[in-house]
């Protein structure tokens, strides 16, 4: 079975959360893994955290993330859309 790791990306936070996540990065070897990023937003969608996931990492699969709005979180169509999300890893 492949391991599967879901990344919380979120762009919104101060600098020192991304710098804690980069050094997750730093600290574990994600060659021939599957990473699947997320994160909220405040309108910057993924902020480019995706593609440094894919820098930092580019011996792993990075897969499509999934932006959400912050302010859209409890929605109807958002937990749908993680939900449909969720469902179709494989």
């Amino acid at each position: 079975m492949t391991d599967i790791y879901l990344i919380e990306a979120t762009s919104e936070y101060a600098e020192q959360v991304w710098q804690f996540r980069q050094e997750v990065f730093d600290t574990y070897d994600f060659s021939g893994k599957t990473i699947i990023p997320f994160n909220t937003h405040a309108g910057s969608g993924d902020g480019g955290t995706y593609n440094t996931i894919r820098e930092l990492e580019p011996n792993a699969d990075v897969k499509e993330g999934l932006a959400v709005s912050g302010s859209s979180v409890f929605d109807e169509e958002t937990k749908q859309q993680v939900k449909d999300r969720l469902l179709g890893l494989d």
